[in-house]
């Protein structure tokens, strides 16, 4: 699979030092990939608070919340377009074709968590920040819908995860790929592919749990090497830690810039997000984490 569609949410806070730009843009420029910011009003009061005013009075309060979040979002789109000139990513240029990155802006009314499951439908790869980070009040809910209801690939960003912190060429990136024998893992890998073909290095890391039955690590190391990706395979034990702090422990024993795994063993939509290993690296890791469901 290509990566030449990136989407990354921006309904919340400001522009300038996102975490979640900063990957965003190092993927685009690398993969020569189509960067959208989408910015999402609802500017929509709520009904108790119009309820009771006359037909003029409520009209002027929808105009003022209105004119509120037209405003919001052209003043984080000057921020955007002024982010994305500083690296170098041309701005909704017609004439940019499928060989150069690019960028673009997505503005709509109406609710965040709709919105981001429509256009994420036809993304490559969603990109939001780590649930409850602070900057997203609907994070978790951001993050989950990114997740379940578009299939897509997603890149969960740490807020605090900073500019000095991303290495500006994924060709210096050290990715640990998580692997547990599953379907999940298997297509978080594949999704992952335009990254790791480029990654400095690749590890895949395989606790050993005895909790599936599937292939080997051997086995998927060489199903990505047919795909170009030479990665090394790390069997560990996982002794007395549980399976997410093992991958934790691994990914800051190699210096890994980016970890990538499945859903593991969870298939109900809040389980995704909110239990057992999922919801351990997604909480404590300190490097972003692709996922896919």
């Amino acid at each position: 699979m290509d990566l030449k569609n990136i989407l990354v949410p921006l309904t919340y806070g400001d522009i300038r030092g996102r975490s979640v730009l900063d990957v965003s843009s190092t993927i685009a420029l690398a993969c020569k990939a189509h960067m959208d910011g989408l910015f999402v009003s609802q500017y929509m009061p709520q009904f108790s608070s119009v309820g009771n005013m006359s037909g003029s009075a409520a009209l002027a309060v929808l105009e003022d919340a209105k004119r509120e979040a037209e405003e919001a979002s052209d003043a984080a789109l000057e921020e955007f377009k002024l982010y994305v000139a500083s690296r170098d990513l041309p701005f909704q240029d017609p004439e940019i074709g499928v060989e150069q990155a690019s960028a673009g802006w997505l503005s709509v009314n109406g609710n965040g968590i709709f919105e981001i499951s429509k256009w994420g439908c036809i993304a490559d790869m969603i990109v939001v920040e780590r649930p409850n980070s602070g900057h997203e009040p609907d994070g978790s809910a951001i993050a989950e819908a990114a997740l379940t209801r578009t299939r897509k690939p997603v890149l969960v960003v740490p807020v605090s995860f900073g500019a000095d912190e991303i290495k500006d060429k994924i060709e210096d990136w050290k990715v640990l790929v998580c692997w547990n024998r599953s379907a999940h893992a298997a297509s978080a890998a594949s999704n992952a592919l335009p990254i790791l073909k480029r990654a400095k290095k690749v590890e895949l890391l395989n606790i050993l749990t005895d909790a599936k039955e599937g292939p080997s690590a051997s086995d998927f190391a060489n199903y990505l090497g047919r795909h170009g990706v030479r990665a090394s395979v790390k069997e560990v034990e996982p002794s007395a830690r549980a399976v997410g702090p093992a991958i934790l422990e691994e990914a800051h024993t190699q210096s890994a810039d980016l970890i990538v795994m499945g859903a593991y063993s969870y298939s109900r939509l809040r389980a995704l997000i909110m239990g057992g290993v999922t919801r351990h690296v997604l909480d404590s890791a300190e490097i972003p984490v692709m996922m896919t469901r």
